[in-house]
């Protein structure tokens, strides 16, 4: 009876283990992209510019050209941001991302869907 009471409680631990391990990857990228003050300056091959998140789902882009707010999601992963212009149809994805450190992400960045993509480096 006690060998079993403790194969029980040993799988109920390990369980918890298991599904703490597999926590919500979407969450913790957002909780990196939001840390400090939000700002993360961003370098590709044809510019650079900053990125400020915040809390609410919103985020301000900032590059030479132009300034303007936008919203973005995180797919479930946690390697998938799409940034909506809130002012047009037009959006941003940065795909395939690899949080290096919390200073650090690299992915793949597209603009509206098309399909060509450049690197992309987030900087804190």
């Amino acid at each position: 009876m006690n060998k079993r009471i403790y194969r029980i409680v040993g799988l109920f631990f390990l369980l918890v283990i298991v599904f703490s391990g597999c926590g919500n990857k979407e969450k913790r990228l957002e909780n990196i992209l939001t840390s400090g003050d939000g700002t993360w300056n961003y370098i590709k091959n044809n510019g650079q510019g900053k990125l400020i998140f915040f809390d609410d789902g919103t985020v301000k882009v900032i590059d030479r050209r132009q300034e303007f707010d936008a919203t973005y999601t995180i797919n479930k992963e946690g390697t998938e941001l799409k940034m909506n212009d809130k002012d047009s149809e037009l959006y941003t994805e940065i795909k395939n991302i690899k949080i290096e450190n919390d200073k650090t992400i690299k992915g793949d960045l597209s603009q509206s869907g098309q399909s060509e993509t450049i690197p992309v480096n987030l900087v804190k």
